[in-house]
This record gives C-alpha cells, structure tokens and sequence, in this order.
C-alpha cells in the first residue's frame, strides 16, 4: 500500500506554529531561556534581535536509513555523561559552505561520506554569548558501518516517535519534524514516478 501524499503547508510544531514559517518563536531551547526562530531560507535576514551576538554556524544531518520501501529509523549519538541524544552535528569551518560543513561533520563523528539534501529552512538560537545558526541536511545511508568519534560513546537508529522524545532541543527536534515530512514527501513521488 503506498503512502499518501504528506502535507508539508499543514504541519505544526511543537508550539502550534505551522512549519515553514516565514519564521516564528519556539519554545525554550532549555532552562536558559533561549529563543530559537525558524525562518525560510528565501531571503530572509537573521533577526534582528540577534544581530548583537556573534554567529556560530552549525550544520546538522538527519540521516535515515530503510526499514522497508515506505518507513524509516533516523541515527542519533550520545555524548559521554549525556542521557539525551543528538544528530550529527557541529560548526561549520571557515571557508566552508553549508553542504561541505555537513559532510565533514558526519565523516568525522560517524565516518560516512554523504550526498546531503538541504532543507529549506535555517533556525536561529541565541544565548548570552553568542547566535547558533542552524542549517539541517538529509540525507539516506544503507548498510554503512558507523564509525564513532571520541565526541560520542553510542548510536542508535530511532523510528521517528522515539526520535522526537529523546532529541534534547526543541529546535533540533523541530527540524527534525520537517526532515520526516521532507523524507516522506521524496518517498510519495519516488513512489508515483514523480521528481
């Protein structure tokens, strides 16, 4: 049985804001009160409020592997002393773009070589030192043997419900709901022949 179409225009996220914005408040990133926004990437400044700290660039890869032709389990890592678990993530360098950030971020925390799919979206997290830009990527890997940095003591590959429990930050977790409906949507028109 194929999936039905997914409705990218009428999801909402975890504060009842739909996904893609233009951009919106989130809940708490933590205890700290940090604000995160989502915005499209369509030509749409950092905000304003934002503009007084310095900007750390982060690159982040949901990374999905098959169960079957239509569900999927996505790979997240657990820091040492950490019970909450994460994507492959880290800063981007500079001189790199977005898309390289990523790919190297993932061959040196999981030693994979990825052909990441940006999404079209970019959140921005501020605390009392400094702007984490975030920029998520996709990307599907089979077999491949993961390879785990010193950063991390353990992977898993998580359906996306347990996911979505376990990931720490809202905005993390956020992104990860559109990348669901993103990898859904791919799935859907590889399914009926469509690009």
């Amino acid at each position: 049985m194929q999936p039905n179409p997914p409705r990218l225009k009428k999801h909402h996220c975890l504060d009842g804001n739909a996904i893609p914005g233009p951009s919106f408040i989130l809940p708490e990133r933590d205890s700290k009160s940090i604000q995160t926004h989502f915005v499209h990437k369509a030509n749409i400044p950092v905000p304003l409020e934002f503009k007084r700290r310095p900007i750390k660039s982060i690159a982040l890869a949901f990374l999905y592997r098959f169960l079957d032709h239509f569900t999927f389990s996505f790979l997240l890592l657990k820091r040492p002393g950490d019970e909450k678990w994460e994507p492959p993530e880290g800063k981007i360098e500079s001189g790199e773009t977005n898309r390289e950030g990523c790919i190297r971020e993932v061959r040196e925390e999981v030693g994979l070589i990825i052909d990441p799919d940006p999404l079209d979206i970019t959140f921005f997290t501020q605390n009392s030192h400094f702007v984490i830009e975030g920029h998520p990527f996709i990307a599907p890997i089979n077999g491949d043997k993961i390879v785990l940095s010193s950063e991390h003591i353990d992977y898993q590959f998580y359906p996306y419900n347990d996911a979505l429990k376990i990931i720490r930050f809202n905005d993390v977790k956020c992104a990860l709901m559109y990348a669901n409906l993103c990898i859904q949507e791919k799935v859907w028109k590889d399914c009926n022949g469509q690009t």
